[in-house]
C-alpha cells in the first residue's frame, strides 16, 4: 500500500510520463529479463507485464530512454 501511495502521489505531482518508475525507465533490459524470467510458470502474468511493458515504452522514449533493446527482450520472452 505504501508503494503504491508513492506511485499515485508521483503521478500527481509530476503526471504520469514523469512519474513513471522502474527498469523500463532506466532502460535496464537485464531486469525486465529477469522479471518476466521470474513470470515464466505464471502465463497469465507474464502475458500482462510484456503488454504494460510495451504500452510503456512510448513513455520511456520520451524520457530519452533508448528502447530497441528493452523492446527486443520484451518480445523475444516466451
Amino acid at each position: 500500500l505504501p508503494l503504491m501511495r508513492a506511485s499515485l502521489d508521483n503521478i500527481a505531482a509530476q503526471g504520469v510520463r514523469a512519474a513513471l518508475p522502474g527498469p523500463l525507465v532506466r532502460g535496464d533490459a537485464g531486469t525486465v529479463a529477469a522479471n518476466l524470467a521470474a513470470l515464466a510458470n505464471d502465463p497469465e502474468a507474464r502475458a500482462i507485464y510484456k503488454a504494460l511493458a510495451l504500452a510503456a515504452l512510448p513513455l520511456a522514449q520520451v524520457r530519452g530512454v533508448e528502447t530497441e533493446a528493452l523492446r527486443a527482450t520484451i518480445e523475444a520472452s516466451h
